[in-house]
């Protein structure tokens, strides 16, 4: 590993597997190679998509084989600080472990237990372990705005901040009409994937010349991918990693979810000048910041086909909201830019 500073690096556990669609679903998706400091990441599983080849980070895979050993190089108290990403315990063992060397922990939230609809009666323990973990925690890092306000307010917390998934940007040019429309998450049923399929059963007869494109892997494969097979304007693309090259041949991006963080594969497809077409999840105020998209209901199919159906329509409209999607990646997604504010998080906490 090649050092960036002089600091002692910074620590992280990555508890979540690479989904394989937009990367990891925190911050470490994109940020971590472009601080200008050491990092030692441990993963569970394969490394996080192709993203850290960075000679500032240091990859070291774990097991739970070797969490002892894990927690022995954290007593050892040679980090500027440590960011955990949860399960809960090990947010409360590694805020112990803070305590105890003077290190300071960051806590990663991407969600909020009411986006898990998580009932306090059934879980004391752990709705007390995360009250205890957040309250001394140095800062509790989100990727979304709401979600941030919203827990601040349940737990009446002072250390709450934002940081967004950054993204390399290119120069593309903006789109002009509308050919493809496209889905990109898993395959679980709170993305919204049976929205998508009863749109595409609406507009395929009636604009037949657009090709509707899927992306995904998961739980619901089986089930999902024979109702789609049906369709005849309709292709699967299987797990595409990375998703980026594809971005550019895709016109209208929808995410027809009921619970989210912040979409990466949003993040991405505004880059390329794609057009959303969500719901009003977590984060859809900043993916749509720039009018850039249509903001649909929660399970309303036909406000999903008349909002993609609009852009097919009006090729005005969706030029222009192309060049607000592209205009918007490169002002609050900049890879540069994002990673400047976590490394001024890191200082302030670290000083």
């Amino acid at each position: 590993m090649k050092p960036t500073s002089n600091k002692p690096p910074l620590f992280i556990l990555q508890t979540a597997k690479d989904r394989g669609i937009s990367g990891v679903q925190t911050i470490l998706s994109s940020n971590l190679a472009a601080l200008n400091r050491p990092v030692v990441l441990y993963y569970f599983g394969k490394p996080v998509l192709t993203l850290f080849t960075s000679p500032n980070i240091l990859l070291k895979a774990h097991t739970l084989q070797k969490f002892l050993k894990l927690l022995f190089e954290l007593f050892k108290g040679r980090y500027a600080s440590i960011i955990t990403q949860g399960p809960i315990p090990i947010d409360s063992l590694f805020l112990i472990v803070g305590l105890i060397t003077e290190t300071p922990v960051i806590v990663h939230r991407h969600v909020i237990q009411k986006d898990l609809q998580w009932k306090p009666a059934k879980n004391k323990c752990f709705f007390w372990l995360d009250k205890f973990t957040l309250h001394l925690a140095h800062k509790i890092l989100y990727s979304t705005k709401s979600a941030c306000e919203l827990n601040q307010t349940i737990y009446a917390l002072k250390n709450g901040g934002v940081i967004t998934n950054g993204i390399e940007i290119a120069k593309h040019p903006p789109k002009i009409t509308v050919k493809r429309v496209a889905m990109v998450a898993q395959l679980q049923s709170h993305k919204g994937w049976d929205l998508y399929l009863q749109a595409i059963q609406v507009l395929s007869q009636k604009h037949p010349h657009i090709e509707f494109l899927g992306f995904g892997d998961g739980p619901l494969k089986t089930t999902l991918l024979p109702k789609f097979a049906a369709l005849k304007n309709f292709k699967w693309m299987e797990n595409k990693v990375p998703m980026a090259p594809y971005y550019k041949d895709i016109d209208v991006l929808v995410l027809p979810s009921n619970r989210e963080g912040l979409s990466f594969a949003c993040v991405e497809g505004l880059s390329y000048g794609c057009v959303l077409v969500i719901t009003p999840v977590k984060g859809s105020e900043e993916l749509l910041a720039n009018k850039n998209g249509t903001l649909i209901p929660f399970e309303d199919s036909m406000a999903l086909a008349q909002g993609i159906e609009q852009y097919i329509l009006n090729p005005i409209l969706f030029s222009e909201q192309s060049k607000k999607s592209i205009e918007l990646a490169h002002n609050s997604f900049n890879l540069i830019t994002v990673a400047k504010q976590l490394n001024q998080i890191l200082d302030e906490v670290e000083s």
